[in-house]
C-alpha cells in the first residue's frame, strides 16, 4: 500500500487553510440545570408558591379593548380575560448562563459576539387561558403557563399559541402565510391592572410578523 506524501509546502499550505475561515461567535445561552415539581401551596425557591400567582392574576375580568390591527386605536369593545389552574404540577425551573462557540466562517479567525443573555429563574404554573369579547368575534380558549417575570410577583405573563389549522373562535386571515393564533395577556401591580392581545403571527419570505384581532389595556380606561 502506498501513502501519499505531502511535500512541506502543501503542508504550510493546508494548514494556513486550517486557520483561515475558522472564526467563531461567541454567545450565551440559558441552560436548565435543575427541575422541581412543587405543589400549589410550597414555596418556590423565589419565595412564592402557585397559589401566589394565581391570587396575583385573580378572577376573570372584563375590560374595554379595541378591534383590529391599529391598537388601542379600533372599534371598543368589551374583552374578558380569563385564567384558571390547568391540569399538571407546577414546577420551578433553575437556569445557569452558559457560553457558546459556533463557527462563522470568518477569515483569519475573526470572532463575533452575540448579545448579552440574562437568566432568570422561574416558576411555571399550568392555567388555561380564555379571551372573549362581547361581539362574540373572538372566542379564544387554550392550555398554557403562567410564568412570573423574574424573582417578583409584580409582572405575570400568560401566553398561549394554537395553530391556525386547528384555532376557532377568531375571524378567518387570508394571509397564506398566517401559521398560528395567539393570545398574550399580562398582569401588572397585584393584578389589578391587565394588558394583552389576540392575533395571527406567521412568516413572510423575509421576516416573522403578528397582526392583532383585539388589543387590549386596562392602564387606558
Amino acid at each position: 500500500m502506498i501513502v501519499p506524501v505531502l511535500p512541506f509546502h502543501m503542508l504550510r499550505f493546508a494548514s494556513l487553510l486550517l486557520l483561515v475561515g475558522c472564526g467563531f461567535t461567541t454567545g450565551s445561552e440559558c441552560v436548565e440545570v435543575e427541575s422541581i415539581s412543587l405543589a400549589d401551596d410550597e414555596d418556590s425557591p423565589l419565595g412564592f408558591s402557585a397559589d401566589d400567582v394565581l391570587a396575583t392574576i385573580g378572577a376573570a375580568r372584563t375590560v374595554v379593548g379595541h378591534l383590529g390591527g391599529d391598537g388601542m386605536e379600533g372599534d371598543a369593545v368589551d374583552v374578558t380575560i380569563g385564567v384558571t389552574r390547568g391540569e399538571g404540577a407546577a414546577v420551578f425551573t433553575r437556569t445557569e448562563l452558559a457560553t457558546t462557540h459556533t463557527p462563522n466562517g470568518r477569515l483569519f479567525g475573526e470572532t463575533e459576539y452575540d448579545m448579552l443573555v440574562i437568566c432568570h429563574d422561574s416558576l411555571a404554573v399550568p392555567v388555561d387561558l380564555a379571551v372573549t369579547t362581547s361581539d362574540g368575534t373572538i372566542r379564544f380558549a387554550a392550555p398554557t403557563d403562567a410564568v412570573p417575570a423574574g424573582d417578583t410577583l409584580d409582572f405575570v405573563h400568560v401566553s398561549a399559541t394554537v395553530p391556525i389549522d386547528e384555532a376557532e373562535g377568531l375571524p378567518e386571515n387570508d394571509n397564506p402565510n398566517v401559521e398560528e393564533v395567539f393570545a398574550s395577556a399580562g398582569f401588572y401591580e397585584g393584578g389589578a391592572v391587565t394588558s394583552g392581545q389576540v392575533g395571527w403571527s406567521g412568516r413572510s419570505d423575509t421576516s416573522s410578523f403578528a397582526v392583532s384581532a383585539v388589543t387590549w389595556d386596562s392602564r387606558a380606561e
